[in-house]
């Protein structure tokens, strides 16, 4: 027999690599030819050609992820599998498609309980549990292409931070003040960035200094200092969380459902889950959630526009047109009138249930501002979370520093990043390798302050990752806000600005204690989880 194959991990290293490898070694002890194409980090390794599937008899899938192109091999017989199972049952996928393959191409009887899915049959699941079947596949695609993003902005955001620290991100340096203003830190008597933001006349002067680099010249002398360029640097690497990565995540999850037709339609849905003013409309932000709400949408809609009938001459013009068009319209307006409006409802709401609460109870009200901030990680209820301590820190409702609740609020948002960084070093058996080679960004996001990185963990593992990191989170802000520890900010929150923190060593240790809460249930729900899947296999043996 001649057969081909295609290999796909979520990582696209080595896993994918493997499977190859083991399968052509089977091939070839019984042997058949074939030809393995891998799907991965690099691309399209080994790619097959129309010649290769001409002569074929059929074809393996050992995919965790959406197939690219997978209409090239439409008129083969098939056989689906995961990664492992090219692993480590190459042999028995051999069998199920040989099989098949003598049967004519259906499904034999004697394969109806094979474990391995006829990728061309539909199964035995209705419409509905199919369909969330191929979200969660196409979520894992999505993933796996944001991961270069959350690596890229990691880094580049974390050494910035490093290398001009709080300083530089929040207030211009004393050089571009004392260009434009004639003013320097000292003559202000502003001796550190604490200092400067409660200082009475640092919003004049910011106010001179926008205005000075708002003219060409001051403009133009700003654009071309090592201040403008750095300030730059920091903001365009931002623009991998925000809007890149919802879009990208939603692209490639419409991508890995319905092939190529769902990135367009997957593209402008996640740009208009990331939110914002467009026009005279305003949308909240989804967050993650919408963006896979929006990938979900273009499959849907690609899905629904393939069903429509046109004669064969245009067929090309449906594809290439038709499809992208009303596909990525219909998502656009799926993603205004549902998902939208549903994210801003929710977000108001929120907002007035935690003002109704009062603060009576520090220690209870910072527990629900902390599962908040790590529920969604920087979608609907953790703005709702955000916008809440923004408006007791400007109403002067609150007797007292009201930027207690910023500082319980900053150390939630740090720790879904930082603890999923450093179980991903230090346990790394409950993990795939594409979370361990993530580990080291996702950590530096978290000391930043940016809770993106641990999106990808949470779209794979939501059930164990979010409640532990909510608790963990509750229970460091609870902690903070109870013991009304200060911060020197109402934005930019991060580990490195200890300095602007009241009680720095204090803060420190309950957030501390948060990632190792965090940590601890994480780990245990996945032994839980890795042992009741033990036992269902001993079961089944």
């Amino acid at each position: 027999m001649k057969i081909l194959a295609i290999t796909a991990c979520t990582a696209g290293v080595a896993h994918t690599y493997m499977a190859a490898k083991n399968l052509e070694n089977k091939a070839a002890a019984r042997g058949w030819q074939i030809k393995v194409e891998k799907q991965g980090a690099n691309g399209i390794d080994g790619r097959i050609t129309a010649q290769d599937v001409a002569e074929a008899d059929g074809i393996i899938y050992a995919t965790d992820v959406g197939v690219a192109e997978i209409e090239r091999f439409e008129s083969l017989p098939s056989i689906q599998g995961k990664v492992k199972d090219g692993i480590k049952k190459a042999d028995e996928m051999f069998d199920a498609l040989e099989a098949k393959v003598k049967a004519g191409g259906a499904a034999p009887k004697a394969a109806a309980t094979a474990p391995f899915e006829e990728a061309t049959e539909e199964s035995n699941d209705n419409i509905v549990v199919k369909f969330l079947k191929d979200w969660y596949k196409g979520a894992l695609s999505g993933v796996s292409h944001i991961i270069p993003l959350v690596i890229i902005g990691g880094l580049c955001v974390g050494l910035l931070n490093l290398f001009f620290g709080y300083d530089y991100t929040h207030l211009y340096d004393e050089a571009i003040l004392t260009e434009y203003t004639g003013k320097t830190y000292a003559d202000l008597g502003i001796l550190n960035a604490a200092e400067g933001l409660k200082n009475s006349e640092i919003g004049a002067i910011k106010k001179e200094v926008y205005a000075a680099i708002g003219t060409a010249e001051g403009k133009a002398q700003f654009e071309t200092s090592f201040q403008g360029i750095v300030h730059f640097i920091y903001y365009s690497t931002l623009k991998a969380f925000n809007p890149l990565l919802i879009c990208v995540l939603a692209a490639f999850t419409a991508y890995g459902m319905v092939g190529k037709p769902g990135l367009a339609p997957g593209f402008v849905g996640g740009y208009v889950a990331v939110g914002g003013g467009f026009g005279k409309i305003s949308i909240m932000t989804g967050g993650f959630l919408g963006g896979l709400v929006a990938g979900a949408a273009a499959a849907l809609f690609v899905m629904l526009v393939r069903k429509i009938k046109v004669p064969a001459v245009l067929e090309s013009v449906k594809m290439i047109i038709i499809t992208p068009l009303l596909a990525g319209v219909l998502t656009i307006i799926f993603m205004y009138v549902g998902p939208g409006k549903f994210f801003a409802e929710l977000n108001s709401g929120l907002v007035e249930w935690l003002t109704s609460m009062g603060t009576n109870n520090l220690l209870i009200l910072g527990f629900i501002l902390g599962a908040m901030a790590c529920f969604d990680m920087g979608g609907p209820v953790n703005k709702a979370a955000y916008m809440f301590c923004i408006g007791v820190g400007t109403s002067g409702s609150f007797d007292g520093d009201a930027s207690i609740f910023y500082a319980a609020f900053t150390a939630a948002k740090c720790i879904p990043g930082m603890s999923l960084g450093i179980m991903a070093f230090l346990f790394k058996r409950y993990f795939d390798e594409e979370d361990r080679l993530a580990g080291p960004s996702t950590a530096i996001l978290g000391f930043c302050g940016i809770t993106e990185g641990a999106i990808p963990y949470a779209v794979k593992d939501p059930m164990r990752i979010i409640p532990a990191h909510m608790i963990g989170g509750g229970v460091a802000a609870g902690l903070i806000l109870s013991s009304k520890i200060t911060i020197g900010t109402v934005a930019g929150g991060a580990v490195f600005m200890l300095p602007v923190i009241s009680q720095p060593l204090t803060w420190l240790t309950y957030f501390v204690i948060g990632i190792a809460v965090s940590m601890a249930i994480t780990i245990g729900l996945k032994m839980m989880n890795k042992e009741s899947k033990t036992a269902a296999t001993k079961a089944q043996a």
